[in-house]
């Protein structure tokens, strides 16, 4: 069992440890974290929602417009004994009146089982940084010229019904081929 304290080099406590051989830590992804959390019941069509407006810093709570990091990702649901689907989370990277390309972060299906599904996605003390502007061209999973999120319409958003989607936007698409599902996503995130 280690004791005593571990130093960084200017003599700042790294993490203390007890007699027991116990650390007290505290795990965050930045100072100034924040969260949203999602709920769509019975989807039974191919949708697609904006979970973080980017440009909003009025209704979601950030200050950063840059670009999205993303923390956590906590995603809930229930799908009937027909439902068959997946879900992808990403951000826009190009978006037109007509469709967009965006790339997927965070992917996982739902088939045929009625009963609850929980997925949680730890990145701390790393995180997932979405910018448009630096993304990997071949690395990912991309759509390129997707109907779901384009600004000649809005889509569903997290504290709005009629949110038009833009470059930077953490979305969500629930795709399915049969059935429906309810679903629920928490995501915590820092903007830049």
């Amino acid at each position: 069992k280690a004791k005593g304290t571990n130093k960084l080099t200017d003599g700042e406590d790294l993490a203390s440890i007890t007699d027991e051989g116990y650390q007290d830590v505290s795990i965050h992804g930045s100072h100034d974290g924040d969260s949203i959390s999602f709920e769509e019941d019975d989807i039974d069509v191919t949708t697609g929602y904006v979970l973080i407006d980017l440009s909003d810093t009025t209704n979601y709570p950030h200050s950063g417009t840059e670009r999205v990091g993303v923390d956590w990702i906590v995603v809930t649901g229930l799908a009937d004994t027909s439902a068959v689907g997946y879900f992808d989370i990403g951000f826009i990277t190009r978006i037109d009146g007509v469709n967009s390309d965006w790339y997927s972060i965070f992917h996982d299906h739902f088939d045929k089982k009625e009963e609850r599904f929980e997925i949680m996605l730890n990145l701390v003390p790393q995180s997932v940084e979405c910018n448009p502007t630096k993304h990997l061209s071949g690395g990912g999973m991309k759509f390129v010229n997707d109907a779901t999120f384009n600004t000649g319409g809005t889509v569903k958003g997290t504290y709005s019904d009629t949110t038009p989607p833009a470059v930077g936007d953490l979305v969500l698409k629930v795709t399915r081929s049969a059935g429906q599902t309810d679903l629920a996503v928490a995501v915590g995130y820092h903007t830049h």
